[in-house]
């Protein structure tokens, strides 16, 4: 009776995480956290490929300069394995354009990777456009985001950002550490990183945490609804911020 109690709350949270990214309860895969989601949607590409006899010396991959060092050490990797990175660079804004991206792509290329929200400077990168932009000119293109800084304050609907994979931290949302997922449209085929028995659709090994889960999906749900007057009391502090700051002589702000 326990295990079948510790089941439902585990599909409840998935539930309530996949009601704020607006995509299916199924798409969404809990990990231990935004580094794990990250090596899953990137690492996890590359050992589908390789086990589907596709050698990674032939794929081409695009990811951002500006990225966490959880998304730049998972596409060292894909270089260790063979694979052939293109490392872009961002405008003196801050921005990645979407004709950097373009320039970037080559037929064989299978992932392009870049944050929604900069981590560092806060600059939001306009995904939809990219996307749109990469699918005019090579559909079988998959987009994904480390998105783990962005929800506090934008409402991530996957559909709407037209993301093939979206990669969340429970931590980033004043929920609890040790969880975060990965959404996965069905565009996207992975083979697991994490290997064992077969939760999480065989794509992350392990007994699953449903406190930690339950936690995160609670936390989120809290962050959406304190979404807009938190906007709201946070670009007030940032402009007073700004305004003070640029009193001193010589001072630049950097970002969009």
């Amino acid at each position: 009776t326990e295990g079948v109690e510790a089941k439902r709350a585990l599909e409840a949270a998935r539930e309530k995480v996949a009601l704020e990214l607006g995509c299916k309860a199924r798409e969404v895969i809990f990990t231990s956290g935004l580094t794990e989601a990250n090596n899953l949607a990137i690492l996890g590409l590359a050992r589908r490929l390789n086990c589907q006899g596709d050698t990674l010396t032939m794929t081409h991959w695009i990811v951002s300069s500006i990225e966490h060092d959880a998304v730049l050490q998972s596409f060292a990797e894909i270089e260790r394995l063979g694979g052939v990175v293109t490392h872009i660079d961002p405008d003196e804004r801050g921005i990645i354009s979407v004709e950097t991206v373009l320039a970037a792509l080559k037929p064989e290329t299978v992932l392009v990777s870049i944050g929604w929200a900069n981590n560092e400077i806060g600059v939001v990168q306009p995904l939809r456009d990219i996307s749109r932009a990469i699918k005019e000119k090579n559909p079988n293109v998959l987009l994904h985001s480390d998105a783990g800084q962005a929800p506090l304050y934008i409402s991530p609907q996957v559909h709407t950002l037209g993301v093939d994979l979206l990669s969340l931290g429970s931590n980033k949302l004043y929920g609890p550490h040790g969880v975060g997922a990965l959404y996965l449209s069905n565009r996207a085929e992975l083979a697991g990183v994490v290997i064992g028995g077969k939760q999480e659709r065989n794509l992350r090994a392990g007994t699953e945490n449903v406190a930690l889960a339950t936690g995160f999906a609670t936390a989120f749900a809290a962050v959406s609804q304190m979404r807009e007057s938190e906007k709201k009391r946070l670009k007030k502090l940032r402009d007073q911020f700004a305004k003070e700051l640029l009193l001193i002589p010589g001072l630049v702000i950097n970002g969009s």
